[in-house]
């Protein structure tokens, strides 16, 4: 079962706390998504409400406190979360999230990165993680993460400040599928590109943006057609 509710501003979610009534029993995903007035106490009562949550949108939701939001997504054993656009502080990595297999946090701010390298021993079993815009993040957070994520499957990388230099980590990651590298601009070489490609057994697609993908054409010898036929290059 399933429940959207994403642009209800009207919702507080205060008056379910004060029944003993589990009204969710069997939910499965809901997206609380740009819901304004919702209370950190509301938040509480509907998650209190869902013990089968697997999948939780909170994107927008800038009013619940990073402290009550971590508390209560650590008593779930959520598959599937989606923060984008949210404030997070560096305590929202000290929870457990050991069942989560899908992380979105597109365009969050207010964590450091070695609060977020915490991440490899939080959710060991993360299979997808979308970090685009989140331009306080550095390579030696990548690397962290390569070293740990064995089961990392599509990583999002666009529009940060990340370097190409954490790609040779990248490689190492025995299940990576695919990467999103749209308008990473921080030292970027097309040498560390080519050393990904050439060293992954698993890389199928990469998603990058029209002048990448420009230089890449006018590089023949460092991305031969050879090379190229090997994955799938969207331009986006």
């Amino acid at each position: 079962m399933k429940l959207n509710l994403s642009g209800c501003s009207h919702i507080i979610g205060e008056e379910l706390g004060s029944s003993d009534h589990c009204f969710f029993p069997y939910l499965a995903k809901i997206d609380l998504s740009y819901c304004s007035s919702l209370t950190n106490l509301g938040f509480q009562a509907i998650m209190s409400q869902t013990p089968q949550l697997r999948s939780l949108k909170l994107n927008f939701c800038q009013q619940l406190t990073p402290a009550i939001l971590g508390q209560e997504i650590e008593k779930l054993s959520l598959e599937k979360l989606n923060l984008t656009a949210r404030h997070i502080e560096d305590s929202f990595f000290e929870h457990s999230f050991f069942s989560l297999l899908s992380l979105n946090i597109t365009s969050c701010q207010g964590f450091t990165n070695e609060a977020f390298q915490k991440l490899a021993q939080t959710a060991p079993v993360l299979e997808k993680l979308n970090v685009g815009f989140c331009t306080q993040l550095k390579g030696k957070s990548v690397k962290a993460l390569a070293s740990k994520l064995a089961r990392l499957k599509h990583l999002n990388l666009s529009f940060t400040k990340i370097n190409s230099s954490c790609f040779s980590h990248l490689a190492s990651l025995p299940e990576l599928e695919s990467l999103n590298i749209r308008y990473m601009r921080e030292n970027f070489y097309l040498y560390d590109l080519a050393l990904l490609l050439n060293t992954s057994s698993s890389l199928k697609h990469l998603v990058i943006d029209p002048s990448l993908k420009e230089r890449i054409k006018k590089t023949p010898e460092v991305f031969p057609s050879s090379l190229l036929a090997q994955i799938s290059i969207e331009e986006d």
